[in-house]
């Protein structure tokens, strides 16, 4: 696939991920950053990356899943199902995982980056889509390929 084919179906895949979680709340089990973070895996590449995860529905819940899964942190976990972590301050494309910090203990806010320097992410409770301010640290990022 060429580099312009491939990068107007990321984003395609990243219109979709906004069509279906812009504005919807967050909720523990299922619509965390988590979920946000493995769906945009899974409309850029095709891969369910959560399948096998347990049910959870609260922060205690999502760290027990992280464990079972064998992971000691939920970087480790995107480390998992995506190409790997890359400078934070680095070029994104469409789709890539980004971590933002958070106001949970222990995880970050996982985000998705878009087009034009936008992305999705969790912010005081419900998925927004918007250009993260210059002075918003962004903790990790992972390809997603």
């Amino acid at each position: 696939m060429s580099p312009a084919t491939e990068y107007l179906r990321r984003v395609a895949a990243c219109d979709a991920l906004v069509t279906h979680w812009d504005g919807r709340p967050f909720a523990w089990g299922q619509a965390d950053c988590t979920i946000l973070a493995a769906v945009a895996v899974w409309f850029v590449t095709g891969r369910e990356v959560m399948k096998d995860w347990p049910a959870y529905s609260d922060q205690a819940g999502a760290l027990k899943a992280l464990k079972a899964q064998g992971f000691e942190s939920l970087p480790k976990a995107v480390d998992a199902f995506t190409a790997g972590r890359w400078p934070a301050g680095g070029m994104a494309l469409p789709g890539d995982v980004l971590a933002l910090p958070s106001q949970h203990r222990r995880l970050p806010t996982l985000g998705a980056a878009l087009t034009d320097g936008r992305a999705i992410w969790s912010l005081d409770g419900r998925f927004v889509v918007g250009t993260l301010p210059a002075t918003e640290p962004r903790l990790m990022a992972w390809r997603v390929v």
